[in-house]
């Protein structure tokens, strides 16, 4: 049997169960029936995997050579979404990212830029730790203000060196 007839099975047989449990719900919805796994193919080559197991739901996306593009595992803490090589997000106006916390890691390095101004404001303090910490202003001043003391601790404070 063909994998696009093996699909067109697979979507009637879904459909069929959708179209009993539509049929006998009340007031309350009933619960969906639970597909061990489906597979579907996309445009381009490019094919929709569905996963069930005890502890998670897992949706790919693969490329035409197989690759997984994008992984969606659904797991009882919620869902985490798994890109491939790499991942670009685009907005044209704005982005906004909005939690609790925000934990942002880079393996190698992380880059922050910005084609005009960047600004990082903090409502209580902020923290910047590493190695050495390299301060350059390519036209201009460096300016520091405080509200109180301004505070140099070190070994040695080298001044127009």
């Amino acid at each position: 049997m063909s994998k696009q007839a093996s699909t067109a099975r697979t979507l009637e047989s879904v459909n069929d169960s959708l179209d009993e449990v539509l049929a006998a719900s009340t007031d309350r919805p009933a619960p969906l029936p639970r597909l061990a796994a489906a597979e579907f193919d996309l445009t381009g080559r490019q094919r929709l995997v569905l996963q069930h197991d005890r502890n998670e739901d897992v949706l790919r996306f693969l490329a035409a050579n197989g690759d997984v593009v994008l992984a969606i595992h659904v797991t009882e803490r919620g869902p985490v979404l798994r890109f491939g090589r790499t991942l670009t997000i685009e907005a044209p106006e704005e982005l906004v990212l909005e939690s609790e916390r925000v934990s942002i890691r880079g393996c190698e390095s992380v880059e922050v830029t910005s084609g005009e101004d960047l600004h990082l404001t903090a409502a209580r303090d902020l923290h910047a730790s590493a190695r050495i910490h390299n301060i350059t202003a390519e036209l201009g001043n460096v300016n520091v203000k405080a509200n109180d003391d301004v505070k140099l601790n070190g070994e040695r404070v080298l001044v127009n060196c």
